[in-house]
């Protein structure tokens, strides 16, 4: 098959029998038929499955979406497809097991087209006991702001009690992870002009949270022109040969006296020059 990117394509057969007549000469019938049918790319396949056992009949599936064109994500418990979930989901929690049981979990996207490969498979025990696990909700409000040519500042709400850091992605790649409570981090050696998407997830040694809210920015290009001068500087012009000067444009001369040189209005002025 042609690899393009299409939704609608047609394909035509052609089939022909030969067989023998009864005066043994070859006959030979020839047809065409023609049906609709799509080409499409399968998605990409998740990665960085992990588990965590909730309670004693609880267990919290977590991942990594690689795919922009899943329908949603299949997830398999001992090789056997127990449940669905939508587009963009990275989460799933499954109740109601035996404790003590053990079991081994895999997750694959698919869209009409298909099925992906499969994430990496994880294997987890529910505890033999009922003990709940704290839960940690995700970090919400993420801003992000250029403040300058290369830096981008990140803010963000810390929503959970017991994190032990948060995991910053920077288009949908890990670039650094800060410790408890931190709320804001600043993106330096960035490309000037350039776009990018932040999110950020809390984590803790048994699970990690879901990923906040996309944020995307884009960095001014660089200026290549001289910053003007802002109207709080002032402004001192000398004239070679002269005794006249200006501050911000108004006209100040030198004069003598038997004290000295003083300049008008009445202001001392003390300069060294080097030529």
């Amino acid at each position: 098959m042609p690899d393009i990117s299409t939704d609608q394509a047609r394909i035509k057969i052609t089939g022909q029998i030969q067989y023998f007549t009864r005066y043994q000469e070859p006959f030979t019938v020839e047809g065409t038929s023609d049906a609709d049918f799509s080409i499409g790319c399968l998605p990409a396949a998740p990665t960085e499955l992990s588990a965590v056992v909730l309670s004693g009949s609880g267990i919290q599936l977590t991942w990594t979406d690689n795919a922009d064109n899943e329908t949603g994500f299949a997830i398999e418990r001992n090789q056997h497809e127990i449940v669905t979930v939508g587009t963009d989901v990275e989460t799933a929690t499954h109740s109601g097991l035996p404790p003590g049981a053990l079991y081994s979990y895999r997750v694959r996207a698919f869209n009409p087209f298909g099925y992906s490969d499969y994430s990496n498979t994880v294997r987890v025990a529910t505890l033999s006991e009922e003990l709940v696990l704290p839960f940690l909700e995700a970090p919400s409000g993420l801003v992000a702001e250029a403040i300058s040519e290369s830096e981008i500042l990140l803010n963000w709400k810390d929503n959970a009690d017991d994190e032990e850091g948060f995991t910053i992605y920077r288009d949908g790649e890990v670039i650094v992870t800060v410790g408890a409570d931190v709320e804001i981090f600043t993106d330096t050696g960035l490309d000037a002009g350039a776009t990018y998407t932040y999110s950020v997830r809390a984590y803790s040694e048994t699970t990690k949270s879901n990923h906040s809210n996309e944020a995307v920015v884009t960095i001014l290009p660089a200026d290549d022109n001289s910053t003007p001068l802002s109207e709080a500087e002032t402004v001192i012009r000398f004239t070679i040969d002269s005794t006249g000067y200006s501050v911000d444009d108004a006209l100040w001369v030198f004069w003598k006296t038997p004290g000295g040189t003083r300049c008008s209005p009445r202001w001392r002025l003390s300069m060294s020059v080097w030529l």
